[in-house]
């Protein structure tokens, strides 16, 4: 077995792993030896992932225990300190706030606390309310992260705040201001469906804390993947353990993700990302939705760019020709109408700062 497939298996639910793969993770595990097999985990920044599986199926159990009790005590401060957060938007009449992306689908999926590793959560949030969210962070000691570039290009995209004193590391929150922190983005339909989406937002496990709809949390996620990591860049496979135990453990109302693909001219960047998630971590994704979504000749190409499923290996470029590349090849429209809307962004995004710069 392959290094690339013995780390998607580790981000597998453990309960979705046959018996044949069970005994395949054993099998690698007893040649390389533990040593070799946590320094996968290290590079691959999947650590408690690892854990939960190996604990699962009797390896080495008592080692890989302490490592995810580890996350498991972080991982309840993190939970304990969003739900004071959101007591705290309560008490300042914040309405627009939502949990979103890894640290949701954690809480969403009811699933084992332990399995998240990040550094961040982030939160959906509606501008207008940009003065009550940062009175309410500063409320449990978050400033303005000064280490971080708050742009001009960005600050009505993204806000982050730190907290050094919350985990030995410290911890940021991102208050998203539109759906994906990037430059250049044309998202004013993304925005205007997550504005809409956050009002419709639940409380989950009996806390405060607010958090997307199962198929709401699903498209978030996509997008996430799609727009925010091109498909693949760091932390790679890990993006799509989202996509997996939010489809294993929720009902996502898949039709009405389609629809919203459609009116969002989206079907290209869902289509690859889910049939990425069935490839790598076998996710049960309704048989056909690719070809309803959009499987043309763009959308496989594409797939066979980003996934040598020979080797199950994602590839992993970061340079600015790839990320154009993919930019461009993910659009449902064509591709010199894709370059004209990023040039525009751009022209657009110029203009306000400018305009801020001589006020």
């Amino acid at each position: 077995m392959s290094e690339h497939l013995f780390t998607m298996l580790l981000l597998r639910l453990p309960e979705s792993l046959s018996m044949e793969e069970k005994e395949s993770i054993k099998a690698f595990y007893t040649i390389n030896g533990r040593i070799y097999v946590e320094k996968i985990a290290i590079q691959n920044k999947i650590i408690p992932f690892a854990a939960h599986v190996f604990m699962h199926i009797h390896c080495d159990s008592d080692y890989w225990k302490a490592k995810h009790d580890f996350w498991q005590k972080r991982n309840r401060i993190i939970k304990e300190m969003l739900e004071k957060l959101f007591l705290a938007f309560n008490r300042n009449n914040v309405k627009s706030t939502c949990l979103v992306e890894n640290f949701a689908t954690v809480l969403r999926s009811d699933a084992c606390i332990g399995c998240f590793c990040s550094g961040d959560v982030d939160i959906s949030a509606d501008l207008n309310e940009r003065i009550q969210i940062a009175k309410s962070l500063e409320e449990l000691n978050f400033s303005m992260d000064k280490r971080i570039d708050q742009s001009i290009t960005n600050s009505n995209q993204v806000s982050t705040f730190y907290n050094d004193d919350l985990i030995a590391d410290g911890f940021r929150i991102n208050v998203m201001w539109q759906p994906i922190a990037r430059s250049f983005l044309v998202q004013e339909d993304y925005d205007v469906r997550f504005s809409k989406e956050r009002l419709k937002a639940t409380t989950i496990m009996e806390s405060n804390i607010r958090v997307l709809n199962a198929t709401a949390l699903m498209y978030y996620n996509i997008l996430h993947i799609a727009l925010g990591h091109y498909y693949t860049l760091s932390p790679g496979m890990r993006l799509y353990v989202d996509i997996d135990r939010l489809a294993r453990t929720n009902e996502v109302n898949w039709g009405e993700l389609l629809k919203w693909t459609i009116e969002d001219h989206s079907r290209i960047r869902t289509a690859i990302v889910l049939h990425l998630s069935f490839e790598i971590l076998k996710t049960p994704i309704p048989k056909g939705l690719f070809q309803k979504m959009y499987r043309n000749k763009r959308c496989m190409n594409m797939i066979s760019y980003l996934y040598d499923k020979d080797q199950n290996k994602l590839q992993n470029k970061g340079d600015r020709f790839h990320r154009l590349f993919v930019e461009l090849n993910s659009n449902d429209c064509n591709i010199v109408l894709g370059l004209f809307q990023m040039i525009s962004g751009a022209t657009k995004v110029q203009t306000v700062s400018t305009i801020k710069k001589e006020s």
